[in-house]
Order: C-alpha cells, then structure tokens, then sequence
C-alpha cells in the first residue's frame, strides 16, 4: 500500500548563512566544499568547489526539469594532476536554458574506475514571486522545497492538522525524507 502525504503549506524561519552546499561527501574520493546553481539572465551557472580528490576523473553534470528523468548536459575533466589533489579546486559549467519550470541539477562525480557517486541536488525555480515552493505534492517518501533565495538557510517545522510540531530540520536542504509520517495532511 503506497502512503501519500499532502502538504498544505510550510513555516519557514530564516537564518542567515551561505549557499545551500553538498556536504556529506565523506564517502567519495572527492570530497566537496560547495556546489551552488545560480540563475543569470536566461541561463544557470554551476559553481563548485572540491577540497580533496583522489582518482577523479571529472564530473557529469546532470539535469532535471520539472518532474522529467534525469539527463546529462555535459562533463568537466578534472583539475587535479593525475586525478589527485588536497587543494581547493574550483571549477564551473554554464547551462544555456531557459525554461520557467523548476530545474534540479547534480554532478555525478567519476573515478578513473568508472564508479561514481552523486552530490547533493541544487533546484533553481523560476518564480521569484513565491516566497516557497513544495513538490511533488501528495508525495510518499521525499518532497522537494524550492526557495526564493537559495543564499539563505531556513529552519523547516511540520505541523499536522492539529497544529502539534511532528518534525523540524535545521539549516534545511532541498529534499526532505518525510516517509516516517503517517499518512495525512501536513502545514
């Protein structure tokens, strides 16, 4: 039996801080400090920043738009001889769209054995207008927050019906696990 949830709406505290980043990479043999999606007139700039490789070959960078599959929109070699590096290396990828739809980005990063890994995923919306936007809403598992300003961190709370806080994230990211929630609709 598949769980839906139902969000209605969302309470955001701002707190003052950096641009979302891919943290958590302590797993890979690169490890980032940083990877933003910043839209510039009709296209999106990739920025990212690695503080480790070893064995990298590069990064696909791949893209999603709207609720479409994934697909790859370019590679970028690395910057680190023979693949390794303990120095920030800072690289940068231009994607020439310009659709008004949400636009999920991530870089899937490639050893020289052909294994890879995936970062954090970056959402850039193109509805300046609306402070937050929720999807997919009903959702199962995973939603989706796209905020305004992507420089800022936000506080996210959870109410149900009855206006009792379930769950709270910290300095939240783009994708919240909300599979342990009982069915039902959430503020």
């Amino acid at each position: 039996m598949k769980r839906f949830f139902t969000i209605s709406a969302i309470i955001l505290l701002a707190a003052t801080g950096n641009i979302l980043t891919a943290q958590n990479c302590d797993t890979l043999s690169v490890k980032l400090r940083s990877f933003g999606a910043t839209k510039l007139g009709p296209t999106i700039v990739l920025n990212w920043v690695t503080i480790r490789e070893y064995d990298n070959k590069g990064f696909d960078i791949e893209r999603r738009v709207g609720d479409r599959p994934w697909e790859p929109i370019g590679f970028v070699n690395t910057q680190a001889p023979k693949g390794c590096s303990t120095t920030e290396l800072f690289y940068s990828h231009t994607d020439h769209i310009n659709l008004k739809d949400f636009i999920q980005y991530r870089l899937k990063h490639v050893d020289m054995k052909g294994n890879f890994e995936y970062s954090e995923i970056q959402i850039v919306k193109y509805e300046p207008y609306d402070a937050i936007t929720i999807f997919p809403n009903p959702t199962t598992d995973n939603v989706n927050i796209a905020f305004a300003d992507q420089r800022m961190q936000y506080d996210v709370r959870v109410y149900n019906e009855g206006g009792q806080m379930i769950d709270k994230w910290h300095n939240c990211k783009a994708t919240l696990t909300i599979g342990n929630l009982r069915p039902g609709i959430y503020i």
